[in-house]
């Protein structure tokens, strides 16, 4: 497809155990991935946070330029040098066995620009899948722990999604790292993807989608938690479904 660029093992063992190293410091230690005892997606089994770059590691910019390089090498028409990432999503996979539905990267929150979103995937292979319009077959690459994924130019806005994570695929030694430290699957597994992108016009809004893609109603959702509990905040999520339903119906002219 033309704009993505597919980086196998681009990262070697010890270079995935040194930025799983600096994402569990921000993450946990942090607090940006923990609601209380627990991560801050419950119901998803992920801690997610949208944070600018430098705030999250001096390491992370570096990072993402050296894996834009690479991609320049292999196909220019993915990237162009000049606009520089400006901010990070950090998204850890505790569930395996949820992935990430289809979407595109074409919100307020993820620049712009037609500079490229980088992804780097830690831990668990996955399958991810792309397409440039709903009706088309998807194009699936598989990601193991290690490797990297850019898509920009022609293929900034592609549709694309996670729709599979194989368990018993984490490396040994980053699954040690993550035991105890951060909520994960049996053994330590988890998968971890970091996605930069070139949004500098949002420079300082950051706390205002501290999480980015989380909606009014996650919102509620985790404060409800928080507040009153796991058990009456999905009672208090279904009622609002319930309620929506019923004024869906009666716009249309029919009782529920």
């Amino acid at each position: 497809m033309p704009g993505v660029v597919l980086l196998k093992g681009v990262l070697d063992a010890d270079a995935q155990l040194d930025v799983l190293r600096w994402c569990l410091a921000y993450g946990v230690d942090g607090k940006r991935w923990l609601d209380g005892d627990g991560l801050n997606a419950p119901r998803q089994g992920r801690g997610r946070s949208y944070d600018a770059v430098g705030r999250v590691d001096a390491r992370a910019g570096p990072l993402c330029e050296a894996l834009r390089r690479a991609a320049r090498a292999a196909d220019g028409r993915a990237d162009r040098p000049g606009a520089v990432a400006t901010h990070v999503l950090l998204l850890w996979y505790a569930r395996l066995e949820r992935g990430l539905g289809w979407h595109r990267d074409d919100g307020k929150w993820d620049g712009a620009s037609l500079a490229p979103v980088v992804s780097l995937s830690l831990g668990c292979s996955c399958d991810f899948s792309l397409k440039a319009n709903p009706s088309d077959a998807p194009v699936v690459a598989r990601l193991d722990s290690g490797d990297a994924i850019l898509f920009g130019g022609p293929a900034r806005s592609v549709m694309h999604a996670v729709t599979n994570i194989t368990p018993g695929t984490c490396p040994p030694a980053l699954a040690a790292a993550a035991l105890g430290r951060v909520e994960t699957a049996r053994g330590g597994e988890f998968r971890l993807n970091l996605t930069w992108r070139h949004a500098p016009e949002i420079a300082g809004l950051e706390a205002e989608e501290r999480f980015h893609i989380f909606g009014g109603g996650t919102r509620q959702f985790l404060d409800a938690a928080r507040d009153r509990g796991l058990e009456a905040a999905r009672a208090e999520a279904n009622e609002r479904r319930r309620a929506r339903r019923a004024r869906r119906l009666e716009r249309k002219g029919r009782i529920p």
